[in-house]
């Protein structure tokens, strides 16, 4: 009945081969993750990358929604697929308000609005570009010269750029079946008639990218060691407020930042603090899939089983070892999706390029627990008292680093 009541969200491979800048290196297909709108049919928000459908690509679409529209949605239709059934994406829906709706299996009626979109992009704009597979559909009558790989034309980046200009001026300028008006135009529209509802609106700040972080695969929390902090993937990270809020022995809520493995944040109290690795100078170009297949390679190479793998014994194999060697398109891939997702303010939580006096050194309140509408209610701030206040500094990894917020929900 009205925009962003319904967005479905869907993943799909796309049909090109993408290459490395400057080489005719292939790195594979990409895979594209979609938010459309049911009513609009325009597209709220799509993700692109290198890797299978995760939890990645669920909270990186998430984000492009709130950073293109400063919005959630009130009702996300989604397949069966493992991914949408994670622990982080009910948890990042169930804070901001979203019900979550799944398709029946067996059914692919219930997904048109995303399979016909699929077929769209693929036949009006992958198909044209060059190295795109569609003569492997007939594999057995295509011979060596007209293979995709001697074709590899297209990055990630330039892909991604080629997406965005076709979503919003081609797709969405063009009328569409559904009401014959041009989805994007048509979404304004419709926002104008039935009520921009600001009450739904949410603030692409630290507190939304945190809070769409994942939490450690096994499980939500960890327990506090005072003296070296809370373990994650084999490495020790430490805040000067897990010392100074007497945690001793206690569980507290972990959030893993997916493209920054030096940094985890942890919930004291109603506040989010950043933790930083003791490995800071060996993991600062990792993200967390390259130190997961970093850990992985160790342990099937050099016999060591994971359970045994110490920091000490992990920072001795990372200061001679380099994730890229175990598989070299996983490096290019990953720097490949940095170059696009770190210039949108996508990717990493904390920014090395952020100064310190671009954030206020005050903690960043848990939106679960927060009283953020009161506060705006009586215009006032919360209590200095009741906020930790340190200045942060970059350099040292017992920093106690927290953000500020303005309390805005708009």
């Amino acid at each position: 009945m009205r925009p962003f009541q319904i967005v479905h969200i869907d993943h799909t491979e796309l049909q090109i081969i993408l290459r490395v800048p400057g080489s005719k290196r292939s790195l594979g297909r990409a895979w594209l993750s979609l938010a459309v709108d049911a009513e609009s049919r325009a597209i709220v928000g799509f993700y692109l990358s290198f890797e299978p459908p995760s939890y990645r690509s669920c909270m990186m679409v998430l984000r492009d929604i709130v950073r293109r529209h400063g919005r959630m949605p009130e009702m996300i239709v989604l397949d069966n697929g493992k991914e949408f059934h994670s622990r982080a994406f009910h948890r990042v829906c169930a804070l901001y308000g979203c019900s979550i709706r799944y398709r029946p299996s067996g059914q692919p009626r219930h997904g048109s609005v995303m399979e016909r979109l699929f077929g769209t992009t693929q036949s009006q704009l992958i198909n044209n570009l060059a190295g795109n597979t569609q003569v492997l559909r007939h594999a057995r009558m295509a011979t060596k010269s007209v293979m995709p790989e001697n074709f590899v034309y297209w990055t990630l980046p330039a892909l991604h750029g080629a997406l965005d200009y076709y979503f919003e001026n081609i797709y969405g300028k063009d009328p569409h079946p559904a009401h014959g008006d041009g989805p994007v135009e048509h979404l304004r529209t419709r926002l104008i008639e039935t009520g921009e509802r600001r009450m739904r609106m949410v603030g692409f700040d630290h507190r939304f990218m945190i809070e769409t972080c994942p939490s450690p695969i096994d499980r939500d929390t960890r327990i506090v060691d005072i003296q070296r902090g809370v373990k994650i993937n084999h490495i020790w990270y430490w805040n000067d407020a897990l010392r100074a809020a007497g945690l001793k022995g206690k569980p507290i809520q972990v959030r893993v930042d997916p493209w920054d493995v030096r940094y985890v944040f942890v919930l004291i109290g109603r506040w989010w603090y950043r933790c930083v690795s003791k490995l800071v100078h060996l993991v600062r170009s990792y993200t967390e899939v390259e130190l997961r297949c970093a850990c992985e390679e160790m342990a099937v190479k050099h016999s060591i089983q994971k359970k045994d793998l110490s920091p000490e014994r992990l920072a001795e194999r990372l200061a001679v070892m380099d994730a890229g060697r175990f598989d070299p398109r996983l490096l290019d891939s990953q720097a490949e999706a940095r170059l696009v997702y770190d210039q949108l303010g996508m990717a990493s939580v904390w920014r090395p390029e952020e100064k310190d006096t671009d954030l206020e050194p005050a903690g960043l309140p848990c939106r679960s627990g927060s009283s953020a509408p009161a506060l705006k209610q009586l215009n006032c701030v919360p209590n200095p008292s009741d906020i930790v206040i340190d200045m942060p500094c970059q350099s040292e990894p017992g920093d106690v680093q927290a953000f500020d917020d303005d309390y805005d929900l708009l």
